[in-house]
């Protein structure tokens, strides 16, 4: 690429994520990237186009990375959403219900059902779906495993997946269940527009923990209405 760029500017322009990178192959890291490029002086833009405000920073915070950036957003938060955290919830039913729950919030808070993903092991996917359908489908909600989706965020049902199938698809909410760390755990993060909830089995991990200083387990006093978001 840099051998193409024009020679009056030697300019190249790249629009990616390392710290979603999960492949064997490509760019790690940007200390690459500057191997590849000696020449170049590297300036890293980041505007946050999907996300809340509080969400991009909390997907940030996740990069570890200490090199200046220029942030930029599209979106005001207006008092969007605090993401939620459960823990020690180790029985998968349990977990549906928790699950169920905050489903439910969303839908009451929103006055509909806007698009929602959940983000579960692979083991653990056809469990939880199943479990869900049982818990929402009396309440009007329909679940579905992830097999091919319609449109981005596939709203009007609950799509259940895994990490790895959630790579570029986008829900207004996001709902984890332990969560993988290193790029998966972003990838997953960055899924939600609007609405994240974690739920953990166990304790959180210190890449999570770092992230959880102020924890609320649901939604129940909503800061404002989700319509009202720029998102």
């Amino acid at each position: 690429m840099a051998s193409l760029a024009h020679p009056a500017t030697g300019s190249v322009s790249l629009t990616a994520d390392l710290d979603l990178s999960t492949t064997a192959w490509g760019l790690r890291s940007v200390d690459q990237l500057e191997w590849a490029l000696p020449r170049h002086s590297l300036t890293e833009l980041s505007v946050n186009y999907r996300q809340s405000r509080r969400l991009g920073e909390l997907a940030d915070a996740l990069s570890g990375s200490p090199r200046p950036r220029l942030i930029g957003s599209f979106h005001e938060d207006h008092g969007a959403p605090k993401p939620v955290f459960a823990k020690g919830i180790g029985k998968i039913g349990d977990q549906a219900k928790w699950l169920s729950e905050r489903i439910l919030e969303i839908r009451d808070r929103a006055g509909r059902l806007p698009s929602i993903g959940v983000i579960a092991p692979e083991s653990a996917v056809f469990k939880i779906a199943g479990l869900l359908a049982r818990i929402l489908e009396p309440n009007g909600v329909k679940t579905a495993v992830l097999g091919s989706i319609p449109s981005a965020g596939g709203g009007g049902r609950i799509w259940v997946l895994t990490p790895a199938q959630a790579r570029g698809l986008e829900f207004e909410g996001a709902l984890l269940v332990d969560p993988p760390s290193g790029p998966y755990l972003k990838l997953a993060v960055t899924r939600a527009a609007a609405y994240l909830g974690v739920c953990l089995s166990g304790e959180p991990s210190p890449e999570l923990a770092s992230l959880m200083g102020s924890i609320q387990e649901d939604w129940a006093q909503p800061e404002v209405p989700l319509e009202t978001l720029d998102i």
